[in-house]
Parts: C-alpha cells; sequence; structure tokens
C-alpha cells in the first residue's frame, strides 16, 4: 500500500471503527495528513492569514476537523490489529490486581 492508497483508504473507511488496519496504511496516513498540515501552514503565512494567537489559520482548521474522526477511525483499527482495544487501555488497578498471588 503506498500513501495515496493508504489516504484514500482512510477516507472511504472514515466510520468502519471495527476491523484491521495494517501498518503501512496507519503509518502513511499519518505522514501524509503531517505533510499536507505543513503546507497548509505555509501557504497560511504566506497569504497572511495565520493567526499567532491560536497557532494555525482557517484553512487548518478546517482540514483538522475533516480529518479528525478519520484518524480516530484509523488509530482505532491499527490498535486493533496489535490485540488492543482503544475502550480497554489498561489500569494502575488491573496491574495490581495481576501481581497478587494467586490462592488456588
Amino acid at each position: 500500500m503506498n500513501i495515496k492508497e493508504s489516504f484514500i483508504s482512510v477516507f472511504v473507511n472514515w466510520k468502519n471503527f471495527s476491523g484491521r488496519a495494517c501498518r503501512s496504511e496507519f503509518w502513511y496516513f499519518c505522514l501524509s495528513a503531517f505533510l499536507i498540515a505543513f503546507l497548509l501552514a505555509l501557504v497560511e503565512v504566506v497569504l497572511g492569514i495565520f493567526n499567532e494567537e491560536i497557532g494555525y489559520g482557517p484553512l487548518s482548521l478546517l482540514f483538522q476537523i475533516i480529518v479528525i474522526i478519520p484518524s480516530i477511525s484509523v488509530t482505532s483499527r491499527r490498535l486493533q490489529d496489535r490485540g488492543c482495544l482503544l475502550y480497554t487501555s489498561p489500569s494502575p488497578r488491573d496491574a495490581t490486581l495481576s501481581r497478587m498471588p494467586s490462592s488456588a
């Protein structure tokens, strides 16, 4: 899977929070989202629409709004591929219970 295919795949599967995402899909999407955000920030600075008080401009804000749900989706699918579930992260309570000696 190349960078273009992974970016398209993430947006096609934006509402799919179950299943699996391969490593290349996840990391190529992260790379492409970073590069697009960087280029948008450069365009905003050149055009003079970058807001220094909040740290981004209108184009960056729009891009972040568009990308937030697909990025959560691909992160959820990647974690499931690794065997982790997004909503069942380990807590300190689980660690102390697993260290207790069994009475059996």
